[in-house]
């Protein structure tokens, strides 16, 4: 009797360590995929917390390789990234630098040296579109509420924040001077 217990309890042991070790290895391969995202600094770490159901501390243990190890990054730099992001676009789409300085909690002299260098990617800022612009596909693009992405030197993909969904390509030079940033 004593015995046969014991054999249980091993076993029940084994299995559960078993269990342990493969929920580590996918929350490894969760953290890798979480640290590859903040690497491109296209997301903010409350991006990275809706996507993946944690919370933002989490997310920034994770990427600063608190919590499951691995390799550490710096979240000043990603700050930095999503910065000459935002900075870059905004600046293109004709918006004042004193207002994306506002928009960044920094000065307009920073706004100017962070303008000049090149995103490695691209992120979502909320803007507000004035004087109904016209897209590349000839269609109106009312005024109000958008979330805009940088597509490439001359593109940007804009989307509605409004309960209709509205997707729209267009041009940079379309939008300048019709775009303010949402706050």
């Amino acid at each position: 009797m004593k015995k046969e217990k014991e054999k249980k309890s091993k076993e029940e042991t084994k299995r559960s360590t078993k269990k342990i070790v493969e929920s580590r290895k996918v929350q490894e391969k969760v953290a890798e995929e979480i640290r590859e995202l903040a690497k491109t600094g296209a997301y903010s770490v409350e991006d990275l917390a809706k996507r993946y159901g944690y919370y933002s501390t989490s997310i920034y243990r994770v990427i600063s390789g608190e919590r499951w190890g691995g390799s550490k990054i710096n979240i000043r730099e990603i700050r930095t990234k999503q910065k000459i992001a935002v900075s870059h676009t905004l600046m293109k789409l004709g918006v004042r630098l004193k207002d994306i300085a506002d928009y960044l909690t920094t000065t307009v002299s920073s706004v100017s040296k962070l303008c000049v260098r090149n995103p490695e990617a691209y992120v979502d800022i909320p803007i507000r579109i004035r004087n109904n612009p016209i897209d590349l596909d000839g269609k109106q693009i009312r005024a109000g509420r958008y979330i805009v992405q940088q597509l490439g030197p001359d593109d940007v993909l804009i989307t509605s924040r409004n309960d209709r969904p509205a997707t729209h390509f267009a041009k940079i030079k379309q939008l300048i001077g019709n775009v303010e940033i949402d706050k």
